[in-house]
């Protein structure tokens, strides 16, 4: 999740943001300087929920639906889960196909308005802790098995928006960033270091 700051409306980057905006390209080492960057200054305790393909594939597909009624195309719910995939892939370096690195961000007031989204097309997200979050997205049934991922991805990002909203955080979108130098992860939850722990609350 994400620390507040000084954004521009409608979950841009600020004048005072770290991210770089997509005017330009940038080598391979200053995205990767980009990523440890970003993520050194806004990631706080969280959980990582990887999904097998990208979150506007399994949750706004129109043959497998796991939302009802299903977001329209340019609906409020549908932007948000672009932006959350896409809004940073600029800065995202080599991803090989599989999407690692930087992917997307949501300023606090954006999360808001996901979670109201989420909660309008009938999800309902686990509502406590990181932990708690963690062992939802482990308890989804493998049947049936087409909607198994997407159930899960589902889980994690409105239970991670709720969260984030309780506390008027943002949300940063990514897979396999470079974060071990800020933390350890236990039982699927990483846990950062010198940070009061969101996974520990009830």
């Amino acid at each position: 999740m994400l620390r507040p700051a000084g954004q521009r409306g409608a979950g841009g980057p600020g004048d005072d943001c770290l991210v770089p905006v997509p005017d330009r390209r940038l080598d391979d080492a200053t995205l990767a300087a980009v990523e440890i960057a970003v993520t050194s200054a806004t990631v706080g305790d969280g959980l990582a929920f990887g999904n097998s393909t990208w979150l506007t594939i399994d949750l706004v597909d129109e043959f497998d639906p796991v939302l009802e009624p299903l977001p329209a195309p340019g609906s409020a719910a549908a932007t948000l889960i672009d932006r959350l995939d896409t809004s940073l892939l600029h800065l995202n370096e080599g991803s090989g196909g599989f999407g690692e690195g930087l992917r997307g961000a949501l300023d606090a007031a954006a999360v808001a308005v996901l979670d109201d989204e989420l909660a309008g097309h009938g999800s309902r997200p686990a509502d406590g802790s990181v932990g708690e979050i963690r062992a939802a997205i482990n308890a989804v049934p493998v049947e049936p098995s087409n909607l198994w991922q997407p159930r899960r991805s589902l889980i994690a990002l409105h239970s991670m928006a709720h969260l984030a909203r309780r506390h008027g955080l943002g949300l940063l979108h990514g897979r396999d960033l470079s974060i071990d130098h800020l933390g350890s992860w236990r039982a699927g939850v990483f846990h950062r270091l010198g940070a009061s722990s969101l996974g520990a609350e009830a």
